[in-house]
């Protein structure tokens, strides 16, 4: 088994602004880390249009109507408002290097989309630190589309042995994609947001062998992550 642990928790549906979106995420990769909860899954879309930037990346020499915020993550620039995004924590699972755990941590993905009539392959572009948009370049933390179009980017953090890996899956890209971006906007996809869950959900459980138990947070829990939201804010 790849895993050391096959119960993981799936959290509830979360519609958000993405500072919070983030925080979660990285307070979740604290919690997990320290064996105060169990490998956590969770769907989630931003409230509102915004972009998000890898944790590495330069701020866009741009005036932008939007909200931004950092990933803890890295990669480049992903616009938000059209995507379903997902987002896993577990500790690292026995599987190698890198380049085999993004693999193996986008398995499931693969088998959701086969299942909905889109096969997918792994993409094979360098990554390109230059580069703005997540979405122009396809490595092998992203998935493409048969023509070689990427529909999903994926970017990992690790801390100790736990990985954060965090993911948009764009169905619907804003028009804006290119003013914003400059650069085209990936494929629109005609598939039914809550069809797509499921099919997510149960990709997850069957690739893995995992059980999946409803999670739920705690007002003390969303206190904590309320004092992380300023880490991911960018003026």
């Amino acid at each position: 088994m790849p895993f050391s642990t096959l119960t993981w928790q799936i959290l509830p549906w979360l519609v958000a602004p993405g500072d919070w979106q983030m925080a979660l995420d990285d307070w979740l990769l604290d919690e997990v880390r320290r064996d105060r909860c169990p490998p956590t899954f969770r769907l989630f879309t931003w409230q509102d249009p915004g972009l998000s930037l890898g944790w590495h990346q330069d701020p866009l020499l741009v005036d932008l109507d939007l909200p931004i915020v950092r990933r803890p993550t890295g990669g480049r620039a992903v616009l938000h408002g059209g995507d379903l995004c997902y987002s896993l924590v577990t500790p690292a699972p026995v599987t190698g290097d890198r380049r085999q755990t993004y693999c193996l941590l986008t398995q499931f993905l693969r088998s959701a989309f086969q299942s909905l009539g889109y096969p997918l392959s792994t993409g094979c572009d360098r990554p390109d630190r230059t580069a703005i948009d997540c979405f122009a370049h396809s490595t092998v933390a992203d998935l493409q589309l048969i023509d070689g179009r990427k529909c999903i980017g994926s970017a990992q953090l690790w801390r100790d042995r736990t990985i954060l890996q965090q993911g948009s899956i764009q169905l619907q890209p804003p028009d804006c994609w290119t003013q914003v971006l400059g650069t085209p906007s990936p494929p629109a996809l005609s598939l039914a947001i809550a069809t797509l869950a499921t099919s997510l959900i149960n990709a997850l459980r069957d690739s893995y062998g995992l059980s999946l138990n409803p999670g739920g947070l705690s007002s003390a829990d969303w206190e904590a992550i309320d004092d992380r939201r300023s880490r991911f804010q960018v003026d």
